[in-house]
């Protein structure tokens, strides 16, 4: 982590950099869900604020879409032509459980809600949850990734369970 405070960095968006050299990679920056489990390493470190200004501008994305696109091109202000789906991705959600138990800021609990909201309203079927196919259209494919059992619920139901054991030990 210290030397990722190094690294290029536009308002709370960090750009892909080097691994050898450390420099900026790419000519645009552009977010990568991946990057959405960011903020809970801050969290882990300390970064209380820089932690939450992250989690700010990668929720921007799910506001907007409803949903945490794949990849999006933040100079451009667009979604990614070929990666605009979304696969049901827990580390939004996981970023957002630990800046709640970190500031018990009731904020978190609201997009926490949200989330829940969108995910039922966009992803859910009668047997249980799919994959959104393009956040353009919210088409849906016919698979349901295991780490949205195992990791996305389960930081929605932890962030809400506040007597659950791995909230109180």
């Amino acid at each position: 982590h210290d030397t990722s405070t190094t690294r290029p960095q536009v308002g709370p968006w960090y750009g892909e950099a080097d691994m050898h050299k450390g420099h900026r990679r790419a000519e645009r920056v552009e977010f990568d869900a991946l990057q959405a489990f960011w903020p809970a390493l801050q969290v882990l470190a300390g970064e209380l604020r820089p932690a939450a200004a992250t989690f700010e501008a990668f929720h921007s994305l799910w506001r907007k879409f409803n949903a945490l696109p794949e990849r999006f091109d933040v100079d451009r202000g667009k979604l990614h032509d070929t990666l605009a789906y979304y696969p049901l991705r827990p580390e939004l959600a996981e970023s957002c459980y630990a800046l709640y138990h970190a500031t018990r800021d009731a904020r978190y609990l609201q997009i926490g809600a949200e989330m829940v909201t969108s995910l039922n309203s966009a992803a859910r079927t009668f047997f249980g949850f799919a994959a959104i196919k393009s956040v353009r259209s919210m088409a849906l494919e016919d698979q349901m990734p295991s780490f949205f059992l195992a990791e996305t619920l389960k930081y929605l139901y932890l962030l809400f369970d506040e007597a659950s054991f791995a909230n109180t030990h």
